[in-house]
Parts: structure tokens; C-alpha cells; sequence
């Protein structure tokens, strides 16, 4: 028995998956799904708790798919199985035993749905199946796959102060790229579109990272708010982070120019507040208590903490109650606001201009 372990365990040693996915773009991937074979032997760790570690190696990101584990138990002793337990909401167990015998073969069937969209390509969990007789009789199966395809910022916000003294000025963003995507299949655009700011890809030290180049003096009114989003080679959105410049001056509201963007239904804008004098922010840095109008109309503010001191603020109203003359919106108009810091009240005001997609109704 010991001979058939070892030459199991040597054909393991040079198994690949099986996939059956494509290698072109995100898109395609997407239609075909996968499956994936995989022989794992039974193992006993200390004090009689069993344990099986099984790699699914590379599978496609965002896709849902078979995958099928044979469970070899070369001991003397049957396994009861009682219930399956997996730590992952992605996944479904089945299994149509109810004892795993000594020296048998059984298989577990797994459909698996891999994330769209993670921070991190390396991806794990575990199968418990439950004896019923305690712990140290049950058998844990700890699964770990890759994501195949996989395009995302390793970062969800950056918050960056800018000196607008220096001429030029980058920082890095890990970035997470693996195949079968090429990085001449990955672009970058900002929403909304700067010229002062540019993004390109860049192999880093372990994989690749985002190098953002910022313009001298391109920074508007002392703060700038935007998504930067990679796109795949068929014009596709994979993934977006937000980045966000400011200078670090007293109490600022940036940008001073808001643009309102939207639907039929909603428009909204965003903002920067920088409370720079420690003793004006709440206790345990939480947002400010912040209002705002547009004329007499009030609009719904969200605050965000977004950085030390630095808060995101989200502005907007029902497209249907905001009736603003055409000329009075292309020759833009004001929100005043209301904050209250830790140590005083602020009153502020800000340009407000509307973009072609949002342009409010005429009364």
C-alpha cells in the first residue's frame, strides 16, 4: 500500500489542471467556464486530526466552474461523513457517501465561482467534512487556487498631498496583473479626464505597480478628485480606484469648482475637505458635520474619511428639483456650506458647474 501512496503522490508531483478556458480577453473568458481534475491522498497530522492540502493551481478570474477532488484514503480505518462545511460563500460542496472506507477513492464535486475583482491574485479556503464523533476525527481540506486574468489596483483610494512648488512628481500603486493577460492589453484613463495627471504601467520589484505622473502646477483650485480606470483590450472596465490631490492650507474646500455629473434622475458632485489644524477635528478624526445648498435647495452631503484630516465629500440632489436656467449653469453658480469642526463653524462657498450629461432642467 505504501508503494501505490508513493507512486500516487509522484504522479501528483507533475499534474497539471485541467482547464478548459480560453487565453484571449476577459470577455471570452468569461463564456466558457472551467473545470479542473485534481487526486489528493489523506494525511494525518498530530493527536489524530486529518488534513489534506489541495492547489487548484491557476483558474480564470470571474468565472464559475466544476472542480473535481478524489480523495484517496489509504488507512486502515473508514471515515464517517456526517456534513460538509465550506468556509466560502463561493463555494458549493457535494457528496453522495456517507463514509469514506479504508483504502477507497471518493470524490467531492465543487462549484467553485472565482471573484471578479480582489486585492490579492492568491486565493484560499477550506472544506470541513464532519464526522460526527469530534473534531480529531473530522478531515479538513485546504484549498488554494490563483486568479488567472486577473487586472486590479492593489489599492482601493490614494490620498496624496501635492507640493505644487516642485515641477514633477510621481508615486507608485501596487498593481496586480497576472496571465494570461498582457500588459499591452491594459490601459488607463481618468473619469473625469485631467490633463495633468497621466497613469502607466511599470514592472515593480514582485510584479507590477501603477506609476502616476502628476503635472507641475496642474492642481485646480487646490484639490482634485478622480477614478482612475484600467480597461482591458476591448474597452471594458475591470477595475478603479480613486485618487485623490489636495495641499495641505488651513481649512480648504477643494476643488473650489465642483461638476455636477448624473442621470435622469440624480446628479452629484465631489469635494475635498482638509481639516489641517488638529485641534478642528472630532474626536477620533470622524467626519465633520457638514451642510450644503445650492440657492435655497438643500443638498444631501455624505462625508468620508479619506486620510488624516482629509475628508471625501459627496454631493447631490433630485435631478427634477433642481431648476436652474440654462445660462445661469453654463455660466456656473454657488454652494454654500456649513461646517462644524471640532473647535468652530465654517462657512465656505463653491463654484458649481454642470457637465453636458447632467445639465439640469430649465423651469
Amino acid at each position: 500500500m505504501l508503494s501505490t501512496a508513493l507512486e500516487i503522490l509522484n504522479r501528483l508531483a507533475v499534474m497539471l489542471p485541467l482547464l478548459t478556458v480560453g487565453v484571449s480577453s476577459l470577455a471570452d473568458e468569461k463564456k466558457l467556464g472551467f473545470e479542473t481534475s485534481h487526486e489528493v491522498v489523506l494525511k494525518q497530522l498530530s493527536q489524530g486530526l486529518y488534513h489534506v492540502k489541495v492547489d487548484l493551481g491557476e483558474l480564470p478570474i470571474g468565472m464559475k466552474g466544476n472542480v473535481h477532488i478524489d480523495l484517496i484514503n489509504n488507512f486502515d480505518l473508514d471515515f464517517p461523513v456526517k456534513d460538509l462545511k465550506a468556509s466560502c460563500g463561493c463555494t458549493s460542496v457535494s457528496f453522495d457517501k456517507d463514509t469514506i472506507a479504508a483504502g477507497a477513492t471518493v470524490r467531492l464535486e465543487l462549484a467553485l465561482n472565482t471573484q471578479m475583482i480582489r486585492r490579492n491574485a492568491e486565493q484560499a479556503f477550506q472544506i470541513r467534512l464532519v464526522s460526527g464523533r469530534g473534531d480529531r476525527h473530522d478531515i479538513t481540506l485546504a484549498v488554494r487556487y490563483r486568479l488567472a486574468g486577473m487586472v486590479a489596483f492593489g489599492k482601493e483610494m490614494v490620498s496624496q498631498e501635492i507640493n505644487a512648488d516642485v515641477k514633477r512628481q510621481q508615486l507608485a500603486v501596487p498593481f496586480f496583473l497576472t496571465p494570461p493577460t498582457l500588459p499591452k492589453q491594459v490601459s488607463f484613463e481618468m473619469s473625469p479626464s485631467n490633463d495633468g495627471v497621466s497613469a502607466k504601467l511599470a514592472p515593480a520589484d514582485s510584479g507590477w505597480q501603477v506609476i502616476i505622473d502628476v503635472e507641475p502646477l496642474f492642481l485646480p483650485r487646490k484639490g482634485f478628485f478622480t477614478t482612475l480606470n484600467a480597461m482591458n483590450d476591448a474597452g471594458e472596465t475591470v477595475d478603479h480606484m480613486s485618487l485623490v490631490f489636495y495641499q495641505a492650507k488651513d481649512i480648504e474646500l477643494s476643488p473650489r469648482t465642483l461638476i455636477f455629473r448624473g442621470n435622469d434622475e440624480k446628479i452629484g458632485a465631489d469635494g475635498i475637505l482638509h481639516l489641517h489644524d488638529e485641534k478642528d477635528r472630532p474626536a477620533n478624526d470622524r467626519p465633520p458635520s457638514v451642510s450644503a445648498k445650492l440657492g435655497e435647495l438643500k443638498l444631501a452631503v455624505k462625508c468620508t474619511r479619506i486620510g488624516k484630516g482629509i475628508y471625501r465629500l459627496h454631493v447631490n440632489c433630485d435631478r427634477e428639483k433642481l431648476a436652474v436656467p440654462a445660462e445661469v449653469a453654463d455660466a456656473g453658480t454657488e454652494v454654500s456650506w456649513h461646517i462644524i469642526t471640532a473647535s468652530r463653524v465654517v462657512g465656505l462657498s463653491s463654484r458649481v458647474h454642470f457637465s453636458s450629461i447632467a445639465n439640469p432642467p430649465t423651469p
